[in-house]
């Protein structure tokens, strides 16, 4: 039988919650980097990062260079200090695609995502209550 859960216990549990990072080799950049999970408040920052605040276009998503950003944002040293600042994601971006999905896939995992989640993250969509808000 499966133990329902009080608040308080979940309260405890995200207190304690720890976000994970994994060492990912990339033979294309040479060794070996972190990558980081994400927290559900680093997620909606994120992805309310993607929507464009202006113009014709607000409130869709701005998808350039999309991989890069989030890259730059979940490559840590071995304590989880993050490398690379948001300044970073123009040159991170003309690495290959496929390094950058590496990255992000393992982020995914690391966070806890479906691995579809990726495909939707930024499609127009907004969840409820993802506001700026969280690496």
């Amino acid at each position: 039988m499966t133990t329902v859960l009080t608040g308080e216990q979940i309260r405890e549990a995200a207190r304690n919650a720890k976000i994970e990072r994994e060492a990912l080799i990339v033979p294309e950049l040479g060794g070996l980097i972190y990558v980081r999970g994400m927290s559900g408040k680093e997620r909606d920052k994120f992805e309310e990062g993607l929507r464009v605040k202006k113009g014709k276009r607000v409130g869709q998503s701005d998808l350039r260079n999309f991989r890069a950003l989030l890259a730059v944002r979940v490559i840590v040293d071995e304590k989880g200090e993050r490398l690379l600042n948001d300044g970073d994601a123009e040159l991170i971006g003309a690495m290959p695609a496929g390094v950058l999905d590496r990255i992000i896939a393992k982020c995914t995992e690391l966070s806890g995502k479906a691995e579809e989640e990726i495909d939707d993250l930024g499609n127009g969509s907004a969840s409820p209550g993802a506001s700026g808000g969280s690496s």
